[in-house]
């Protein structure tokens, strides 16, 4: 039995901390996938463990298998008779699997699917075009099969994502579909926590491609060529991509063309490397732009979007500004601004209370939205201010009223235009670090082409209308077109 939102499961406790015990337990999964744990006639010893911390325990169930529980926070402690307790825990992770483990066990192999991961993969293990026409008219159905994969590697070890046929069988029918797996083999074992960190990393990554959240909906780690099932890593999975629902006029083989996939990529190797090794730097980015991932995931809409699209902006400039340059040109500034005033004190004043702080925000702004104008339609800087100078102005203007609040200014921005400033400045986060990552601009333009959001935010905003030299399907594009929803 696999662990399961609402599962429940029994046995006896082996251990906790590596002290042996042996007490009835059970662990019912809540609809957080975290472990609700519930001790019986445990010791006030016990009790007293649990209040300070307890780092693991180890349960043996019924079938033999064992489940490991890590991260265990104190919940609630009944009774007392006979110094007899039932004691509750909440545990973060669980592992399941033959053998018992510790907080610190570690692991060199472990397999992952996420959020429709072989939409974003960009593999398709069918070929129906090659016989579509037997196929509708039943002639003959004969559907070749293509098991594919990717492999990477990284600085951590080899990643490889793979997309292979799953068939579902019924009392009537049988069913042909999707299945994914992405492993991931490192160099040498990590433990939890570190594993916790690496698909961190790597669901952010997928995040950038799809433009919306992305979840590890399923973990195993390899142990001895034996699969240990670990829960808790997502306590709010998500199985379908909000991008691909079929709520809309278009059909789902139009909204996938819009859909960045890790095939789009000429090297692979080289985008991951890439954002494994820049993600420190790009991380407070990252950050503000999970923040509006998750009120678009909650379809929350606030002035709150707003300011997380400005620190996004804040965070992208800065990771990649050249301090050295821009402490020169401040200090430059600084010294001419000093030799036109007079009085000495005025002069100190402006020596010791003016020092850098970084790029301001009013010069983010104009590189930021610089670069992204830049994939599409070439202009140099000093033009592109000229051109733009009111919406730079606006943007940076309501920026200064919503984080200060003050009462001497108003806003600027009507709500609906905040939000599409807001829109905006997110898809050209996903653009500009996708082509930092070394996609190619054509598959871009493309991708964009397609993205009825974008493409009329780009024409509102910026006054360009994206075309592309070539609007051909991409290959996987044509393998899933007959792979849609119907309306």
């Amino acid at each position: 039995m696999s662990i399961e939102a609402g599962g429940a499961f029994s046995g006896k406790l082996e251990s906790i901390d590596g002290l042996k015990l042996n007490n009835r337990a059970e662990i019912h999964i809540n609809k957080y996938y975290q472990g609700i744990i519930t001790l019986y006639r445990v010791s006030r010893k016990i009790v007293n463990m649990a209040q300070e911390k307890i780092e693991y325990l180890v349960i043996k169930l019924e079938n033999e298998e064992k489940i490991t529980a890590i991260g265990l926070n104190f919940k609630s402690a009944s009774g007392g008779v006979n110094n007899c307790f039932k004691l509750e825990l909440q545990a973060d992770i669980l592992l399941k699997g033959k053998m018992a483990y510790a907080n610190t066990s570690k692991f060199q192999e472990i397999y992952f699917e996420i959020t429709e991961g072989n939409e974003l993969i960009g593999l398709c293990p069918y070929d129906v075009n090659k016989n579509y026409e037997d196929i509708i008219f039943c002639r003959k159905i004969d559907i070749p099969i293509n098991v594919e994969n990717r492999s990477v590697q990284l600085e951590n070890g080899e990643l490889i994502f793979g997309v292979y046929p799953k068939y579902q069988y019924s009392k009537e029918a049988l069913s042909i579909g999707f299945a994914h797996r992405i492993t991931w083999k490192f160099n040498s074992a990590i433990d939890i926590e570190n594993i916790r960190e690496n698909l961190y990393i790597i669901t952010n990554f997928f995040s950038v491609l799809a433009g919306e959240s992305v979840t590890i909906n399923a973990l195993n780690c390899v142990d001895c060529d034996k699969l240990v099932e670990v829960m808790g890593i997502c306590n709010f999975p998500k199985e379908k991509l909000n991008i691909l629902k079929n709520d809309t006029i278009d059909y789902t083989s139009f909204k996938r063309s819009s859909l960045y996939k890790i095939t789009d990529f000429q090297n692979l190797e080289q985008a991951l490397r890439y954002w494994f090794s820049n993600y420190e730097k790009i991380y407070n980015a990252q950050q503000a732009y999970g923040r509006i991932l998750l009120d678009e995931e909650v379809k929350i809409v606030t002035t709150n979007k707003y300011l997380a699209a400005m620190q996004l902006i804040e965070g992208y400039t800065q990771a990649y500004a050249d301090e050295e340059k821009e402490i020169k040109e401040f200090e430059e500034k600084k010294n001419e601004l000093i030799s036109k005033l007079e009085s000495k004190e005025e002069k100190e004043l402006v020596e010791k209370g003016l020092g850098y702080s970084g790029i301001s925000f009013r010069k983010a702004v104009k590189d930021y939205l610089h670069k992204g104008y830049n994939l599409f339609e070439e202009i140099s800087k000093k033009k592109f201010v000229e051109k733009k100078e009111k919406l730079i102005d606006d943007i940076v203007h309501d920026r200064n009223y919503y984080t200060h609040s003050s009462n001497r200014i108003s806003a600027i921005m009507k709500f609906d235009d905040l939000l599409n400033v807001s829109n905006f400045c997110k898809e050209l986060y996903r653009i500009i670090t996708l082509r930092d990552m070394g996609l190619a601009i054509e598959t871009i333009k493309l991708r964009s082409r397609n993205n009825r959001t974008f493409f009329a935010l780009m024409k509102k905003i910026m006054d360009i209308e994206i075309e592309t030299d070539d609007l051909k399907l991409t290959e996987f594009d044509k393998a899933m077109h007959s792979f849609s929803d119907s309306k």
